[in-house]
């Protein structure tokens, strides 16, 4: 086990604690900026979850920046933009990853208009057929700022992990991006 997993096993318990309590299957991870390890986070979490017997899929959220197939060593499959243009009502372009253990929904070929297609009502068609097919289902989403993405995101989550990166993450950058956040939301 790597010292991230280790890092992400803390983060596992935590939301089984707080799923006790109030609907959690859904969980939104961003950053306010990039290159804050929301992706490796997101990566981790959905590896320990998903080592606890848990049906896990991870979703690529970032349509304009997609990192994750690609460090999975993913050739450019199908994904989420695919399946927002296509009109199709079947849920696809899911992908189990046998070493670690989940489903992957890769980003795919980063549209031209993702914002638009995000919030045509058809990603949140896709996430009521995902909640029913999995136990948790962690999104990895664009950066805070200067996106709006991200806030779409967040309504059709059930809470978000902000990861802030020591000595990157500055102090107003996170300010920022906790305001942006609802506080009901974070986890």
């Amino acid at each position: 086990m790597t010292g991230v997993q280790t890092c992400a096993l803390p983060i596992c318990v935590r939301l089984r604690q707080l799923r006790q309590n109030r609907p959690l299957k859904k969980v939104l991870i961003t950053s306010t900026i990039p290159e804050e390890g929301k992706s490796l986070v997101s990566a981790n979490l959905a590896g320990v979850l998903a080592q606890r017997r848990h049906k896990v899929l991870l979703i690529e959220g970032d349509l304009r920046r997609p990192v994750l197939a690609q460090r999975f060593g993913l050739k450019k499959l199908a994904g989420l933009g695919e399946w927002l243009q296509s009109g199709e009502q079947a849920v696809s372009n899911i992908y189990r990853l046998e070493g670690p253990g989940f489903w992957l929904m890769p980003a795919g070929v980063p549209p031209t208009n993702p914002l638009e297609l995000m919030q045509s009502g058809r990603l949140s068609h896709l996430m009521g057929q995902l909640a029913i097919m999995f136990d948790w289902i962690i999104v990895d989403s664009p950066p805070l700022l200067p996106l709006a993405d991200t806030t779409v995101w967040a309504r059709l989550t059930d809470g978000t992990l902000l990861v802030a990166r020591e000595g990157k993450t500055e102090r107003a950058q996170l300010q920022q991006g906790l305001d942006s956040l609802k506080k009901s939301d974070l986890l």
